[in-house]
């Protein structure tokens, strides 16, 4: 994108100097010297149109184009600036469970889970409106595809879904505490005084919330930082189009026009050579005729002879 704005830019600045220089004294002088002032007005006409003064309207036509388009493109690199300086929350589309309920919404839910009973006895939510599944993939493809508004998921599940989406879903109301999860032993089980003793251990000694950090919880985001959308320029191959037209037409326009008035000059020439030999042949035929033709005079009479 960067790469195609110097072309433009570049490509602009140097038809408005060569539309411009012959009609400024300012804009002539060695090569090192235009080729500065063309990269100065390169930049210049992408900014401003006071300095330098254009004289030509087909070089304004062109700037005032490239001008609108360079607004443009400034003010969405502004605003696309200010979104990734900006913190961004997701909010949630359904704001509470008896949003759910009054607006007869499906959501979805574990399957095998104690939610089976629970959502329709005491949410009151409808069979109908209730879906099973299985993987952090099916809840995903299910809010995709617009089956569901929401899900109940156990927490640790939620964790471990929220954790690998945490830049398309949150964790909207309350955590209804009902069931859960535990270790089954026999009986007089000796395994039981142990684990009871290793899983307070790891509790009082924090590696449990080490190991949730580190596997359902993670502490940035990465999906969210890699689609933080840096402009392409897809999005600008209209205005490229129209700005790039723009100073062609101009350029080749005043390419035409100066070839025409160099021709008409060329004409004026070759057609002003034969108007001056017939105008320096004239005198030398008028002499020419008078030496040969002879003037009519009348005879002359005899002299009488004197008299004595």
């Amino acid at each position: 994108m960067w790469v195609l704005i110097a072309v433009f830019t570049v490509y602009n600045g140097f038809v408005v100097w060569w539309i411009e220089r012959k009609g400024c004294d300012e804009l002539q002088g060695s090569i090192p010297n235009q080729i500065g002032i063309m990269l100065w007005l390169s930049f210049n006409t992408l900014l401003s149109l006071n300095a330098p003064k254009l004289h030509s309207n087909l070089s304004r036509m062109s700037g005032v184009v490239w001008l609108f388009v360079s607004l443009i493109i400034i003010q969405t690199y502004t605003a696309n600036l200010t979104s990734m300086l900006t913190v961004q929350r997701l909010e949630p589309t359904v704001p509470s469970v008896e949003e759910l309920l009054n607006s007869n919404a499906k959501v979805g839910y574990c399957t095998g889970s104690y939610m089976t009973e629970y959502l329709p006895r005491v949410l009151k939510f409808k069979l109908e409106n209730l879906k099973k599944y299985g993987s952090a993939e099916e809840y995903f493809n299910g809010f995709n595809n617009k089956e569901i508004s929401a899900a109940f998921i156990a927490t640790p599940y939620a964790k471990l879904f929220l954790g690998r989406y945490c830049n398309r879903f949150i964790q909207i109301g309350e955590t209804y505490k009902i069931g859960g999860f535990g270790f089954a032993f026999p009986r007089g089980s000796p395994l039981l005084a142990s684990v009871n003793e290793a899983l307070l251990k790891i509790s009082e000694n924090g590696t449990l919330r080490d190991l949730e950090k580190k596997w359902i919880t993670p502490e940035k985001c990465p999906e969210i930082q890699s689609e933080s959308s840096s402009l392409g320029p897809n999005g600008f191959l209209v205005l490229f189009y129209i700005t790039g037209g723009t100073t062609t037409a101009a350029f080749v326009i005043y390419v035409c026009r100066t070839n025409l008035s160099r021709d008409r000059k060329i004409w004026r020439t070759i057609s002003a050579v034969p108007k001056r030999w017939c105008s320096l042949r004239t005198p030398f035929t008028t002499r020419v005729a008078s030496a040969e033709i002879p003037t009519h005079t009348s005879p002359e009479a005899p002299v009488p002879p004197a008299s004595i």
